[in-house]
């Protein structure tokens, strides 16, 4: 018997990317799955499993270490109760598909709602980072939130409302604040 963990409350989110699509689909929560392997993907009968309140601000790489911590956790207390394991069958017909991220996920736009915005940042900072072209430059935005008014993070506006840029990377330069990026910039048209 091989068993699998897998970071999302199966059957949802089967396949390649099941925390960054929650991060996107604004899941507020999410979980762990401990599973007997099948050849059908990620469809093999529950053996654990754990809920997870997702943080505001929990991006996608604090939400894969805190879910490796439980899948580990979890998968030791089961395991403890060898060779009484209890399985339980998923329901396929409530399965969704956790797809790979492809490049045009990557690009940020203002048209998107806040929310969004942030949510796709969140979503993609262990992929490579989420970016936004700004005077025909590509720059990373690492992190970001909805806008508190407070001035001083560098703001960006989108289709409802601004946010906060927190953590920020110009091409070719390394990551700064928000606010340091913001003080080296002569034109802050977009803002």
């Amino acid at each position: 018997m091989c068993l699998n963990i897998h970071p999302s409350l199966l059957p949802k989110y089967r396949g390649a990317a099941p925390i960054q699509r929650a991060l996107l689909n604004g899941e507020s929560v999410t979980g762990v799955s401990v599973f007997r392997l099948v050849k059908a993907m990620d469809a093999g009968e529950i053996l654990a499993h754990e809920k997870f309140v997702v943080p505001e601000n929990y991006s996608a790489s604090d939400l894969y270490i805190t879910l490796a911590e439980i899948g580990c956790r979890i998968t030791a207390e089961a395991l403890e109760k060898f060779p009484d394991l209890k399985f339980t069958p998923q329901d396929d017909s409530q399965a969704s598909y956790a797809d790979k991220l492809n490049k045009n996920e990557f690009e940020l736009s203002q048209s998107m709602t806040a929310k969004k915005f942030c949510a796709t940042v969140r979503a993609l900072d262990m992929s490579g980072g989420a970016y936004i072209v700004l005077d025909g430059k590509r720059v990373k935005i690492w992190r970001a939130c909805l806008s508190s008014g407070d001035n001083k993070n560098p703001e960006l506006a989108c289709s409802d409302s601004n946010v906060e840029l927190l953590e920020v990377q110009s091409e070719g330069k390394k990551r700064t604040t928000g606010q340091e990026w913001a003080r080296g910039l002569r034109n802050n048209s977009f803002m």
